[in-house]
C-alpha cells in the first residue's frame, strides 16, 4: 500500500510540476507563403474539371489548384508530376506559379500517345516540397 501512495504522489508531483510549463509553439503560419486549398482533377477538354468526371487514356489531364486565401504576396513555384503507379514512371510533369491570395493556377499534362489505363499519382510541389499528392484512375477509351 506504501508503494502505491508513494507511486501516487510522485505522478501528483509530476503533474503540478508540468502544469507550470509553458506550452510548446505551434508552427507559425503568418509567414508559410502559399498553401493548397484545393485539387481538382479532370479531362482538359471539358473546359472546366468536374471531379466525378472519368478520365480517358486519350484526353489531356487538366489540374487546378487553389491556394488558401492570406494576406502574403508571395508568388510561388508550383510542380506537377503524374506518375504511372504500375511503372513508376513519370508520365507527364507541368509547372504554373500559383500566389497566397486565394487564386487558382491550372496545368494541362498531356501524353505523346496515350495514357496507359490505369493508376496514377499526382504530385503537387510548391517551390519544391511536396505539399499535395492524390491517386487518380485513366480509363480505357472503350470506356
Amino acid at each position: 500500500m506504501k508503494v502505491i501512495n508513494l507511486l501516487l504522489l510522485i505522478s501528483l508531483a509530476a503533474l503540478v510540476v508540468a502544469c507550470g510549463k509553458e506550452e510548446p509553439k505551434l508552427a507559425q503560419t503568418l509567414d508559410a507563403g502559399v498553401v493548397i486549398q484545393e485539387v481538382k482533377v479532370g479531362a482538359a477538354d471539358a473546359g472546366s474539371v468536374e471531379p466525378k468526371q472519368a478520365l480517358m487514356q486519350n484526353k489531356p489531364i487538366r489540374v487546378e489548384i487553389r491556394s488558401v486565401p492570406s494576406n502574403s504576396p508571395k508568388v510561388a513555384k508550383v510542380d506537377v508530376k503524374l506518375i504511372e503507379l504500375k511503372t513508376g514512371l513519370v508520365a507527364g510533369t507541368a509547372t504554373s506559379q500559383l500566389s497566397g491570395n486565394g487564386e487558382s493556377a491550372a496545368v494541362e499534362l498531356k501524353s505523346s500517345n496515350e495514357w496507359h489505363p490505369g493508376r496514377y499519382l499526382i504530385e503537387i510541389r510548391i517551390d519544391g516540397k511536396l505539399s499535395v499528392s492524390r491517386d487518380i484512375d485513366v480509363f480505357g477509351a472503350s470506356m
